[in-house]
């Protein structure tokens, strides 16, 4: 299973990663003694708009209303935003 999909380094010089909800949903059902709000844990989709830096755009064929959190980081390496 893959958890995370990263892109490779945007017009933007930015790497995005990205976390599908499947994988948070299963990570909370995962929990033992969890409260029972997390069995309708309802993930908003991913607005890319608060995530993409500049003029970058999501990579052809991933689907935006699958991922649940994604994050910028500059080329090298530094964390500088994850919504």
């Amino acid at each position: 299973m893959t958890c995370f999909r990263s892109v490779a380094r945007s017009a933007g010089n930015f790497t995005y990663l990205f976390t599908p909800k499947s994988v948070i949903q299963s990570l909370a059902a995962s929990f033992t003694d969890a409260p029972a709000v997390l069995d309708s844990l309802e993930i908003p989709s991913l607005n890319a708009t608060k995530v993409l830096q500049g003029n970058d755009t999501l990579p052809s064929g991933m689907n935006a209303s699958e991922i649940g959190v994604g994050g910028e980081t500059c080329s090298f390496a530094v964390h500088v935003a994850f919504f």
